[in-house]
């Protein structure tokens, strides 16, 4: 399903890179439990799944988004819209020279720690780092970072 996403997140990228806010939303509302079910619903014509997701987004898409939202309801894919928001994020990250890491542990790091695993990641990799902190309970100890589709371990498991 990425292999869908991603050609759409490459021509929103194309077009600028302040479309996240909006792509975000529309991920949300396409995960919606109700919503989802509407767009399964093969007898449900598009132009109304359309109107519905416009009416969710009011004041929040702008015209670019609601063609994106005709667009993915004529081709019978809005449900990878959380996709296309992942690989549009990932698209303006890279532009940023943002890194995304996840640091998944045992127990909450301290600001300390967080600092100076910062420090030594935005060292190493020559870019902003973007640290997400989460927490593992089955872990006994250690952690684990994820970053840039490289991960280090140091972990104990129960």
């Amino acid at each position: 399903m990425i292999q869908l996403a991603r050609p759409y997140a490459k021509a929103l990228f194309k077009i600028g890179t302040d479309f996240e806010a909006q792509l975000t939303f529309l991920a949300k509302v396409s995960q919606d439990q109700q919503m989802a079910a509407l767009m399964a619903d093969p007898m449900l014509p598009r132009a109304k799944l359309v109107a519905l997701f416009l009416a969710c987004g009011q004041g929040i898409l702008d015209e670019r988004g609601a063609r994106l939202v005709a667009l993915l309801a004529e081709n019978r894919r809005l449900s990878i819209l959380p996709m296309i928001a992942k690989s549009y994020a990932k698209l303006c990250a890279k532009a940023k020279q943002v890194l995304r890491v996840k640091w998944v542990t045992v127990v909450p790091p301290t600001a300390l720690q967080k600092a100076q695993l910062i420090k030594v990641l935005g060292k190493k990799w020559q870019q902003e780092i973007q640290l997400t902190c989460v927490l593992e309970t089955n872990l006994l100890g250690g952690g684990k970072d994820l970053c840039g589709g490289y991960g280090y371990r140091w972990i104990v498991k129960g």
